[in-house]
């Protein structure tokens, strides 16, 4: 489903959630790199990537593939609140139109351009970013090839080899770690510069 659709299929839901899950996933997007602006934006980028993951190992038995046979399903299973459906009905009609105009090559935001901006507006929760997808296997392929080309490098001549006691940065160290080994380097270059 294109990011159009996703907007314009999202609907309102209550619910209660774990605040200790809730702040575990705002710490998971912002160690990606993103900022958390609202609850709705953590829910929603959260559900998103759930679903995209659930997809791509094929977990999910069928999919729903259109907004008809999400909001028929929905309502079969009983699973609108009533006050949300009272609220979201409208826009629901508006998605499945929507929909059903693009399958016949239309364009909505041409076709009825007011509609389609009430759909869109500035302040909607923004799409959801990438988020990196590398399997345990491709990690270990990566740190194989890396501990190549640094045993190529120093058999080169273009990498010095570490010394018997040299502090080098291993993997699996603790950010304490590296930034107590960096003050370290950083104290015994100073003592160097002042023998000099």
């Amino acid at each position: 489903m294109d990011k159009e659709a996703r907007q314009e299929s999202s609907v309102p839901v209550v619910t209660r959630v774990g605040m200790v899950q809730i702040a575990n996933l705002i710490r998971f997007w912002e160690k990606q790199g993103y900022y958390v602006r609202t609850m709705s934006q953590l829910i929603s980028w959260s559900i998103d990537l759930l679903t995209e993951e659930l997809s791509r190992n094929k977990l999910i038995p069928v999919e729903c593939k259109t907004i008809v046979e999400a909001h028929r399903e929905l309502t079969q299973r009983g699973l609108y609140q009533r006050s949300m459906l009272k609220r979201a009905e409208r826009k629901i009609s508006t998605a499945m139109g929507f929909e059903a105009l693009r399958a016949e090559g239309v364009e909505p935001r041409e076709y009825a351009p007011e509609v389609y901006r009430a759909m869109h507006p500035r302040n909607q929760v923004q799409e959801r970013p990438a988020v990196p997808d590398y399997s345990p296997a491709e990690v270990e392929a990566a740190r194989a090839r890396a501990k190549e080309q640094i045993a190529e490098m120093i058999r080169d001549g273009r990498l010095a080899e570490p010394q018997k006691g040299e502090r080098v940065v291993k993997e699996g160290m603790s950010e304490e770690e590296f930034y107590r080994l960096a003050q370290e380097r950083e104290a015994e270059e100073a003592k160097k510069w002042e023998g000099k």
